[in-house]
């Protein structure tokens, strides 16, 4: 049993950077669904560009749970939307009900999340891109999945 949960601005950001490329969630969950999936999130920062596209349709055509946090605008123009917690509690609330949790990010901070897990007796996974995934998180998860040029989408130009 396999729960899967996929910082989705993290894992865009980065193949936007890298690659000039979108996440293919598609390609994601078909590298990651040989085993029984019992729960697959995806975490967005809901944006008026999100509502308006066809991103979270195609999500929830792939049996993707969509959880959306807002963006958050301060005063001297700084936006934020993290959404770590969001993931961390999931997990955490998923821990005696799944075998392996999957955490489709590179952020380091999920580090400690990790070793909590692995203390409940949860197989922890993390999927990212190799050259940009934490050093320190590739070393605490039981299975690193690089995220490969296969499993995006090219930008169409």
């Amino acid at each position: 049993r396999v729960a899967i949960l996929s910082d989705e601005l993290n894992i865009y950001k980065t193949a936007k950077a890298l690659y000039g490329a979108k996440p293919n969630f598609e390609e994601l969950l078909k590298k990651l669904n040989h085993r029984q999936v019992t729960r697959a999130i995806v975490y967005c920062v809901d944006t008026p560009e999100l509502e308006n596209s066809t991103f979270i349709e195609k999500l929830t055509s792939l049996n993707f749970e969509v959880k959306k946090k807002p963006l958050k605008c301060y005063p001297d123009e700084k936006k934020k939307a993290d959404v770590d917690i969001e993931i961390a509690v999931d997990a955490v609330s998923l821990a005696e009900k799944v075998d392996v949790i999957t955490l489709v990010t590179g952020d380091g901070d999920f580090e400690p999340l990790v070793y909590f897990l692995k203390s409940k007796g949860v197989r922890v996974e993390v999927m990212g891109f190799p050259q940009m995934t934490s050093r320190d998180l590739i070393n605490a998860v039981d299975k690193f999945i690089p995220i490969t040029e296969e499993l995006l989408l090219q930008e169409k130009r």
